[in-house]
């Protein structure tokens, strides 16, 4: 659960063009699988509730009870709505969801985070 940078949220592993243009098994797939990442409201607001929902569970007595890995996950939930508080593009704002001519959502980053 570590990550170089605690303002980005990791959303894509591999290029979308190369990865479809390849009819293979993806562990004979050659060349390189790039990363991307994003600081954008609606990315890191569904990480965040993931994470949130996991700790719940690793809270709960039975085979997968963990506190320490519960807590952990809570305290990167809330730096990652943190991240989505400061950042209130979406992802199809990003430069990489217009390079691959994503359609943009309905309701932009305001329909991505329920405040409470």
């Amino acid at each position: 659960m570590q990550n170089p940078d605690a303002n980005q949220v990791y959303t894509q592993v591999g290029d979308t063009n190369t990865d479809h243009a390849y009819w293979g098994r993806p562990e004979q797939q050659a060349g390189s699988r790039p990363t991307k990442a994003e600081r954008t409201a609606d990315t890191s607001g569904h990480a965040a509730a993931v994470l949130a929902g996991a700790s719940m569970v690793f809270r709960r007595p039975g085979s997968l009870f963990n506190t320490t890995y519960a807590t952990a996950l809570l305290q990167r939930a809330r730096q990652l709505l943190a991240v989505a508080d400061a950042n209130p593009r979406t992802f199809t704002d990003s430069a990489y969801a217009s390079s691959v001519r994503a359609q943009p959502r309905r309701g932009g980053a305001a329909g991505q985070r329920v405040s409470g």
